[in-house]
């Protein structure tokens, strides 16, 4: 399988992978998911790394931590590796995280973290890499692979390290059933998105590039988004929070102006409807996401927690991202440039 049936069979197939990630993490993985959340609990410093998808993954339990108070922050891995390293010191737990396990950043910052005094738990889809074999610990992932972009393991990577901060903040109960739900209205919700995309062209094809907005933890869904648009459909694609666009991006908004707006947060859920609202009224084409904005694609948000929005609101964006890269003669996902696993940091697949 391939191209676009194969990215179509991703789509689709994120619902039973979110299962099997919750039924692994909750049986034969909830040893080493309670083993991590134990090192994190006596950590001095947090820090949550990856790069690409990975590290969009980590955005959401960044949120969830410091919304209970626990100081964390995502830094992508090359600049932890060659400019921000320093901070790793002893007390400090680095969740690093790559679903290869082979990322060439992860496996030279792994290197340089020896001796340094940090703890490392490595977070992966696959076993007997070297991100699971030379981290203090190690989780898998258990999500079903992708073959070409990330799709299933995006949204099984972040229901993971959503649950490691919930059994770190001892408030796993409850979760199993919110992954079940959750499961049950991405498989609605793929239907819906999937067969509506058909009718997405005007949207999209004259775009000349894509906004992706949002704020808290949506920011995974803008920035994984972006980059959607770019590795499947080849098309420029700009990820911000809906705040930082309100202060001077907003000079660009015209009548080709096209926008993805995500409204899935309740704190800013008043916000983040009227940035849609205005951005209609300025003439841009805007397709909103979520619950909080009107004319929006949406879920019943009460069948959602809010904290797993994030694995629903991408969904539509896979469908559009597709979609636009079958419109303009692109096999989805498959790379003119860059390697399935970045394993150089010089040097491109063309060159």
């Amino acid at each position: 399988m391939g191209g676009s049936d194969a990215v179509r069979a991703n789509i689709f197939g994120q619902p039973a992978s979110l299962s099997a990630v919750a039924g692994y993490q909750f049986g034969e993985g909830a040893a080493a998911l309670g083993e991590a959340a134990k090192l994190l609990r006596g950590a001095s410093r947090i820090v949550l790394s990856g790069m690409g998808s990975s590290l969009f993954a980590c955005l959401p339990l960044e949120s969830y931590l410091n919304a209970r108070g626990i100081p964390a922050v995502a830094i992508e891995t090359s600049e932890l590796l060659h400019y921000k390293h320093e901070i790793c010191d002893l007390g400090t737990v680095v969740v690093l995280v790559s679903r290869s396990g082979e990322t060439v950043e992860a496996v030279k910052l792994l290197a340089k973290l020896k001796g340094s005094g940090a703890a490392v738990i490595g977070v992966t889809n696959e076993a007997g890499t070297t991100l699971e074999r030379e981290s203090g610990r190690a989780i898998l992932i258990g999500s079903a692979r992708d073959e070409l972009i990330a799709v299933q393991t995006y949204s099984g990577t972040l229901a993971t390290l959503l649950l490691l901060g919930a059994a770190m903040c001892g408030e796993l109960e409850g979760w199993r059933t919110a992954l079940d739900r959750a499961a049950d209205a991405l498989a609605a919700f793929v239907e819906e998105c999937m067969a509506a995309s058909e009718g997405w062209r005007d949207v999209f094809e004259p775009a000349r590039a894509v906004y992706l907005l949002g704020r808290g933890a949506s920011i995974a869904s803008v920035v994984e988004g972006a980059l959607l648009f770019h590795e499947a459909a080849k098309t420029p694609a700009v990820g911000m929070t809906g705040s930082h666009f309100r202060h001077g991006p907003v000079e660009v908004v015209d009548r080709d102006f096209r926008a993805v707006v995500f409204a899935s947060q309740k704190k800013t859920a008043e916000i983040d409807g009227a940035l849609a609202k205005d951005l209609r009224q300025l003439g841009g084409g805007i397709f909103a996401i979520g619950p909080y904005a009107e004319g929006a694609l949406s879920w019943a948000a009460d069948e959602v927690r809010e904290e797993l929005a994030p694995l629903i609101e991408i969904v539509p964006v896979q469908c559009a991202a597709m979609r636009l890269a079958e419109w303009q003669g692109f096999v989805p996902g498959v790379f003119r440039t860059a390697a399935p696993v970045t394993l150089n940091e010089t040097g491109f697949a063309r060159t």
